[in-house]
């Protein structure tokens, strides 16, 4: 169960940051469409060359991932965001529903996560990973790289060092019930897909052997509180 539960937390975290990654690797294309460009007049059959390619290439990049909400881009681009979603998640046939405000700034992230059972804050900073568990009154503290028994807690990337997405591969779009999708695909065999109403992120659906999770966005704003990164001082803390 261990396993499953970082694992669904890594592949959410890639769900999350897959957008800003996507506009890092569009603004490395124009980078270099412009350098080619640049050469000097001796090399210029080359440089034109060049700059056809790579301008191919920059279309291509564009045609897979330029449909992603460019709203939701720059918000996850800048490092400073706030998202409130509703997810029902499925797994071994257990059907767990939940909402999740993430707020991020920086290299810090909270997930305040409320379910009919549980109300648990995950917060990720200082190289530490903060589970707080309200309902108990407890914290338990441990790094982002500490190996528990034969499991390596995954190290979570800053907002300004997006997760590699060279694993993860566009396969198409389509429309569902009224709204239109985008599906990628990781090198795991992990399915997600993006769920947009015009220019307007809804939704995002990810599919893994072990469970199935739907995400409904509730908002997506720069409002970040610093209430979010708060380690309450009165619950009893243990240590990994």
């Amino acid at each position: 169960m261990l396993k499953d539960r970082k694992k669904y937390w890594t592949v959410l975290l890639v769900s999350l940051f897959l957008a800003s990654c996507s506009q890092t690797q569009e603004t490395s294309e124009e980078e270099n469409s412009s350098q080619a460009t640049a050469q000097s007049g001796s090399a210029a059959s080359t440089a034109s060359s060049e700059t056809e390619t790579t301008s191919a290439e920059s279309t291509e990049v564009g045609d897979r991932l330029g449909k992603l909400s460019k709203s939701y881009i720059d918000i996850m681009g800048s490092g400073n965001y706030y998202m409130a979603f509703r997810s029902t998640t499925t797994y071994e046939g257990e059907v767990m529903e939940s909402e999740t405000m993430m707020t991020v700034s920086g290299d810090r992230t909270a997930m305040h996560s409320k379910s009919a059972e549980t109300d648990t804050v995950m917060v990720m900073m200082d190289g530490n990973i903060y589970m707080i568990d309200h309902a108990s009154k407890t914290v338990i503290v441990m790094p982002q790289t500490t190996a528990e028994g034969d499991e390596t807690l995954p190290e979570i990337p800053e907002s300004s060092e997006p997760v590699e997405v060279d694993d993860i591969e566009y396969i198409g779009s389509g429309e569902e019930d009224g709204l239109v999708y985008e599906e990628y695909r990781t090198e795991g065999g992990t399915q997600i897909f993006y769920y947009f109403d015009g220019a307007d992120l809804k939704k995002i659906k990810t599919i893994d052997e072990s469970f199935e999770s739907v995400m409904e966005i509730l908002e997506l704003s720069d409002n970040v509180s610093e209430d979010a990164f708060e380690i309450p001082a009165d619950y009893q803390q243990v240590t990994y």
